[in-house]
């Protein structure tokens, strides 16, 4: 095998940079102790506030990022057995997606950026969390911020038990 060299290395690196490229990592923390039997029917808690502030990207990208993880979650829930229902939910779905220096789920052009979705179960007003899940991304060059998310949303939702 040939050896690429300081330069070779430096032209691989800017090809995959430009080219777009992630790191998905996924961790949970369930408590295998709840049983998800008596579960049948979820609602999503408030999300987070979409203010801008300095070096976030703008809110209508984070809005969209929101939505799809929205529209993602309630999509791989049904497809697990469960109902949406905002009225009697048995169970509340929060969610934080944001980037460790703010609540941007945005790469910057050229930058590696770390976003991060969290996702957790509890029962309606009650500070309960009976499971949780975390997707950790770092993302490189221009990524497809949507992509990543959906790709966030269903590796999470694989560990929730179907109905």
């Amino acid at each position: 095998m040939r050896r690429l060299g300081f330069f070779g290395m430096a032209v691989l690196l800017a090809a995959m940079i430009s080219a777009g490229c992630t790191s998905l990592r996924v961790e949970f923390d369930p408590d295998r102790s709840r049983d998800f039997v008596d579960l049948h029917r979820f609602a999503f808690a408030p999300g987070p506030d979409l203010r801008p502030s300095a070096g976030q990207a703008n809110v209508a990208e984070r809005q969209r990022n929101r939505d799809v993880a929205l529209q993602e979650l309630r999509q791989e829930l049904e497809k697990k057995g469960y109902e949406h229902d905002s009225v009697k939910p048995d169970y509340e779905v929060h969610f934080w997606l944001g980037q460790s220096s703010g609540d941007a789920f945005q790469p910057y052009k050229g930058q590696a950026a770390r976003g991060e979705l969290d996702v957790w179960f509890s029962r309606p007003g009650k500070n309960d969390r009976f499971w949780s899940g975390w997707a950790y991304v770092t993302l490189y060059g221009e990524i497809d911020d949507e992509k990543e998310v959906r790709k966030a949303v269903e590796l999470l939702v694989a560990d929730v038990p179907a109905r």
